[in-house]
Formats: structure tokens, sequence, C-alpha cells
């Protein structure tokens, strides 16, 4: 097997397998992807072009990338393919939930946190910056995730 076309993987229960790079989204892409949903609307239970709401939205993105995501927020921070990263260590692809418990989860990405809310007089999905996120105070504490996909 091509180690160019072809990457191993190991699956949640242990077992080795192989998909082609073609078939996994890049990084760059899942942003590309994340900023065409800018503006749709706050739709509550929402996971469509009609409107998104928050965990919907991350369900989408991360089932782009072939992962698989609960629908709610806090059931997607408990997620067994997620690992718990400082704040310090966080960076564009990765995921953070906002309160406890937990309510609200967002992408961060390059220019800030992507997420659809009903919040600062937004009723979209809006990319805010990591500053405007920190200054308001109901987005507090925040817990950030990291999607894994191990290659062996």
């Amino acid at each position: 097997i091509s180690s160019t076309r072809w990457l191993k993987a190991k699956l949640l229960d242990g077992t080795s397998a192989f998909v082609q790079q073609g078939d996994l989204l890049k990084e760059e892409d899942l942003f590309a992807q994340a900023k065409k949903f800018l503006g749709l609307p706050y739709t509550w239970c929402g996971k469509s072009s009609f409107g998104f709401d928050c965990s919907g939205l991350i369900q989408t993105l991360f089932r782009l990338k072939k992962l698989v995501l609960p629908r709610d927020s806090k059931d997607q921070a408990n997620h067994n393919s997620l690992i718990t990263i400082s704040e310090a260590e966080a960076k564009p692809g990765d995921i953070v939930f906002f309160g406890d418990p937990i309510f609200h989860v967002g992408l961060v990405m390059p220019e800030g946190v992507l997420h659809a809310t009903v919040a600062r007089m937004s009723t979209q999905t809006v990319l805010h910056t990591l500053q405007e996120i920190y200054e308001t105070e109901k987005l507090s504490p925040r817990l950030y995730k990291r999607p894994q996909l191990t290659k062996l």
C-alpha cells in the first residue's frame, strides 16, 4: 500500500484500518467550509442551510471530517474522540465548550471562535474574536478539547 495515498489509522475499538488521504478533510478545508455557514440564522435544534444551533454546527463541521459527534454540546464534550487540553494549548481546529454545566460550543478558528449564537445581539452563525468571547462573562468557564485521529 502506497504511503502517499493511504494512511493507517487506529479505530476507537483499537483495531487498525486504512483510509485514503483524499478522504480526509484538511484543517484549511475545515475552516473554508466553516466560513460558508457564516450569517446563517440561529435555529434551535438546527443543522441545515436553514440555520444552526451551536452543537448542530459543530456536529455538521466535524461530520465533514468523518468524526461523528453526539447532538448536544454537553454530550459532545464527553465524547471519547476528544481529549481535554489547556487553554494555552488551544489552536485552530480545536473545540471550545462554555459554561458549567456546559451549554454552548464553538470551533477555534485562526481568526477567533465560530459559533451559532443568540448572544451579543446576534442571531446567526458568527465569528467572534477570542477577546469578544473572553469579555462575555456568561461564556465562562471554558473547556478546550482536541479531536483525535490517530496515525500509526
